[in-house]
């Protein structure tokens, strides 16, 4: 047999064994993949995501048990049925919460039929500064009487904005809200923003509605008597008339652009009236 033929059947059949002696492919690539790793560092891993698992459902636990906390106190400030105690208890609670959701509830809390509670909704709203709940004092100071508006007035102090600050100026010298509230406000204003009164001054004294009232009736009186019994003279029962509805709007109008100038408050005015009621009629 020819050398050459010999040398061809020999690589032949080496062929073959040369492949079968070759590792597969996939085998290869994974011993590669996790040839950098270790047992411990697979467990590592392993209890490293368990931890963050963990973690994130006590997270979840807390927002749900949080959320239920806030709904047992909104529900509670908002049922009629329970005592006073717990609904102001349910105030102070949402206080506590710190989550500004809380607020809505607080809005429709200063519903309630109890000064009383209606008190610890403002105070409870200061733990919440902002937009929503200074309007919230503003409408308290522009509504309420008693206990509740000193806990509004306090509810704008505790802003500490300038937005609260000048709500509390005007209020103060507003004829449209009542005497306490007046008096509240300009408390709460010398307390929480001197400095906005040693830059504007002194709010404006305002004369009380019912001393403003008692004094331009009771001068309108005095004054259609006066001018009624001038009429007297002429023995004319026409002129009687006139000087009667005369004096009367000379005496009123005479009354309420001097409350204007000169501020009364309705106490004054009530001891005004009532001399005049009662010892006018002697001086004539």
């Amino acid at each position: 047999m020819p050398k050459s033929v010999s040398i061809c059947l020999m690589l032949a059949l080496s062929v073959p064994a040369m492949a079968q002696e070759e590792a597969p492919p996939d085998e290869e690539g994974l011993e590669e993949a996790h040839s950098g790793q270790s047992m411990g560092d697979l467990l590592e891993d392993l209890k490293a995501e368990i931890e963050q698992l963990s973690v994130e459902f006590e997270a979840s636990s807390d927002a749900l048990t949080h959320t239920e906390s806030l709904l047992d106190a909104a529900s509670t400030l908002g049922d009629t049925r329970k005592s006073e105690a717990e609904r102001i208890a349910a105030a102070e609670e949402m206080a506590g919460l710190s989550d500004v959701r809380a607020v809505a509830f607080l809005w429709m809390g200063v519903r309630d039929e109890s000064d009383a509670v209606r008190a610890a909704v403002y105070a409870a709203a200061a733990a919440f500064p902002g937009e929503d709940t200074t309007s919230l004092g503003r409408l308290g100071l522009m509504t309420e009487s008693g206990v509740a508006v000193e806990s509004a007035a306090a509810l704008l102090v505790a802003q500490h904005s300038p937005e609260a600050g000048a709500i509390l100026y005007d209020l103060a010298q507003s004829a449209e809200i009542s005497p306490p509230a007046r008096a509240a406000a300009k408390k709460a204003l010398s307390e929480g923003y001197p400095e906005l009164i040693a830059e504007k001054g002194e709010p404006a004294a305002v004369s009380g509605k019912a001393g403003s009232f008692l004094m331009a009736s009771a001068n309108a009186v005095l004054g259609g008597v006066a001018l009624g019994s001038l009429g007297e003279f002429g023995q004319d029962d026409a002129a009687i008339v006139i000087g009667s509805v005369g004096g009367a709007g000379i005496g009123a109008g005479g009354s309420f652009l001097y409350t204007r100038l000169n501020p009364v408050s309705d106490g004054q005015g009530l001891a005004y009236a009532m001399e005049q009621y009662y010892h006018a009629p002697g001086k004539l």
